[in-house]
């Protein structure tokens, strides 16, 4: 209740300087990623029930943003004190923990602070292992933001800070204050390139490229067989230096299933071929492209890696008609406002156009024709043919899965959406689950009562 709401925030108090705060063309996920790891940091290792604090701060003048997550001190608060440098830099190595060898007792807590005395940094054999690697993941980020995070173990208290680059949105005279993106389009110079092993994903991306205004004679939209998929660079980077004078936005699927029949060939990496473009690519040329990376799986470590190889990244996520515009405007203002490529224009057909790509309702919709077709296709691959052969199959009946997994993902109905890709998600693994014929009837139904 009310009660409740006010503890919480007595113990998890958020200052912000300036208050209110501008907007940044920043991507939210991963502050938020770090953010939520360094607050959980500070509850467990802090001081029990004690106060965490948050402060952000925005320097206009050196265009930075400071985020501050304040712990009081916790029961091994002294031994890394004692520990210096050593531990601050130690903190953000992966797959390490230091805080598990401070609680075995004051001999072994000896002996390791004469091995950390006598090192530049420490060991492997000095920290233990941990599988979820939050403080490295937390660098990653702060790396893909452009910055960095530090920790300081000081007497009274533990600060971790994280500083990366950012510039305020500034709102022009003709927009209003919610950076309304509605009159958004792109420059009639823009080609659109995607590129989806999923049938119904190309129809998306092909209303995707047109509701941002890419004329349908520039829209390139591949993956449909293996000579597309592993012809995509060569594609891309053709048509990129045979336009020097136009801009590019590139749109790739994450996992790329190159199968033939019900073997399983090979899976193509869309952000490895993103990176590896941009590798080939002249400066000038790379500088006229936007790389998104579009993907089922988006974990804040495959974000910040997707961040690493492209200039973003895109969820599955179902695609409504008025946040196309709010999501591509900040990556490309972003991109190009500093560039003599940024050309976007106020068009007032622009959105328009595509209105019959849509429902009434404003929703890009999947197709209930198409998703029957994928139902069909694995069906298929389940219940036809020799029963014992199916261990053999398994690997190409898990790409279709993914695929319809990625599907049902731009799909509206939560709550019945999320139980099926719960569904499909257990059955992940290298061999062939036991009772698949009765887990995939049951996925199988449950799709069919969304459509």
């Amino acid at each position: 209740g009310v009660r409740g709401c006010q503890a919480k925030q007595d113990r998890f108090p958020l200052v912000m300087r300036p208050d209110p705060m501008p907007e940044f063309l920043l991507d939210p996920q991963l502050i938020r990623y770090v953010h939520r790891n360094a607050v959980s940091n500070a509850v467990k290792y802090g001081l029990q029930g004690g106060i965490v604090s948050t402060e952000v701060r925005f320097d206009r003048e050196k265009s930075e943003l400071q985020l501050s997550v304040t712990n009081m001190p916790g029961v091994n608060h002294g031994a890394l004190r004692q520990m210096g440098k050593k531990a601050e830099l130690a903190v953000f190595e992966p797959g390490k923990r230091l805080h598990p060898l401070l609680t075995s007792g004051d001999f072994k807590q000896q002996v390791m602070m004469q091995r950390v005395c006598s090192r530049t940094l420490l060991s492997p054999s000095d920290m233990s292992h941990s599988s979820g690697d939050g403080a490295w993941i937390m660098y990653k980020c702060a790396k893909t933001l452009g910055g960095n995070c530090s920790i300081r173990f000081s007497e009274a208290r533990t600060v971790f800070t994280l500083r990366c680059p950012a510039r305020a949105v500034e709102t022009s005279p003709g927009r209003n204050q919610s950076n309304d993106f509605t009159d958004f389009c792109l420059g009639p110079n823009t080609w659109g390139i995607a590129i989806d092993d999923s049938k119904i994903q190309r129809k998306l991306m092909e209303r995707f490229l047109s509701l941002v205004g890419v004329d349908k004679s520039r829209c390139i939209v591949l993956g449909k067989n293996a000579e597309e998929i592993r012809g995509f660079i060569k594609t891309a980077i053709k048509c990129i230096e045979d336009h020097e004078n136009d801009q590019f936005l590139i749109i790739v699927d994450e996992n790329l299933d190159i199968t033939e029949g019900a073997t399983h060939q090979d899976t193509v990496s869309g952000s490895r071929c993103v990176e590896k473009m941009r590798e080939i690519l002249l400066p000038e040329d790379e500088r006229r492209i936007l790389t998104l990376v579009r993907s089922a799986n988006d974990s804040a470590k495959d974000i910040s890696l997707y961040k690493q190889r492209a200039h973003g990244f895109l969820p599955k996520a179902p695609i409504r008609r008025d946040r196309v515009l709010e999501m591509i405007a900040p990556l490309w203002i972003q991109r190009f406002s500093s560039s003599i490529w940024a050309d976007t224009r106020l068009s007032e057909t622009g959105n328009q156009s595509a209105g019959d790509s849509s429902d009434g309702n404003g929703d890009m919709q999947i197709s209930s024709s198409d998703l029957m077709q994928s139902l069909e296709l694995i069906d298929a691959l389940c219940t036809q043919g020799d029963p014992s052969a199916l261990p053999l199959r398994w690997p190409v009946i898990w790409d279709k899965l993914h695929l319809l997994k990625g599907d049902l993902k731009t799909m509206t109905d939560g709550v019945r959406v999320t139980a099926i890709l719960e569904a499909i998600d257990r059955l992940r693994g290298p061999d062939l689950p036991e009772d698949f014929i009765e887990r995939w009837n049951l996925i199988k139904s449950l799709v069919v009562s969304v459509l």
